[in-house]
């Protein structure tokens, strides 16, 4: 697991120097460990880049410096890979309030159905408590402290690919970019939350049998039974995140 130390965050002005740079990088980063798994849900693998890049964003609106830094890290390092876990957040992603709500209410429990499988092995998704502190999601709407275009709390944009950064009003869809792990998710007892932060446990025998060939991401809710492949690049990188030899 990577710490505070070895993360090698940058200082406020050396990042705004790169961020032109490092924002293209991160947005094709980004493209590589997404998934879409079915017509309304869209899955992003976290790393140890994403995490750092998000929390560099925090400290560039926020300017909250040294003591900034030790809490957002306190936040959002569970969201960092290991061989232990493979860390994503899973962002469900309609247009039309009615049926946003509809949907959301037909989802409870949905951060405990998704299943990564291949041959010789099968697991199950969790959720991680993250970022309580920071802010919240609620009514599948969502509150921002900030964005990566540095807009108000509150703008969302529609769609989860990459937008100039226009107001889309009040859609309840938002870019990767919009979201940038900047809410928590909520759940009440009639509905589930827009987004939530998940990982996949891996021990040492999912891992080797994971090193062995591309495996399927599925949802398993009973309201959206999806499944999609995991791409080639993505699985190399997820080995890599775990520290393994992909074998095929």
């Amino acid at each position: 697991m990577d710490d505070l130390l070895s993360m090698n965050f940058i200082s406020d002005s050396e990042f705004c120097l790169q961020r032109p740079q490092l924002l293209q990088d991160i947005m094709a980063l980004k493209s590589m460990r997404r998934v879409a798994l079915g017509p309304d849900m869209t899955v992003l693998f976290e790393s140890s880049r994403l995490v750092w890049w998000h929390i560099q964003e925090m400290l560039r609106i926020e300017k909250g410096g040294e003591k900034q830094l030790q809490e957002e890290w306190s936040v959002y390092s569970p969201m960092l890979p290991s061989a232990q876990f493979l860390t994503l957040t899973l962002m469900i992603e309609i247009f039309d309030p009615v049926l946003r709500k509809k949907v959301l209410g037909a989802r409870t429990g949905i951060e405990n159905t998704l299943f990564l499988e291949g041959a010789g092995f099968r697991v199950r998704s969790e959720a991680i408590p993250i970022g309580a502190e920071v802010g919240f999601v609620q009514d599948g709407q969502r509150d921002f402290r900030q964005s990566t275009e540095g807009k108000n709390v509150g703008e969302q944009v529609q769609d989860h690919s990459v937008h100039s950064g226009e107001d889309q009003g009040d859609s309840g869809v938002v870019s990767e970019e919009e979201l940038d792990h900047s809410s928590t998710p909520l759940r009440t007892l009639d509905k589930t939350s827009s987004v939530h932060f998940l990982r996949f446990p891996m021990d040492q025998g999912v891992r080797h049998a994971f090193a062995m060939g591309e495996p399927v991401l599925s949802c398993q809710h009973p309201s959206a039974l999806y499944r999609s492949p995991i791409s080639t690049p993505l699985w190399s990188a997820l080995c890599q995140d775990l520290g393994v030899v992909p074998l095929k």
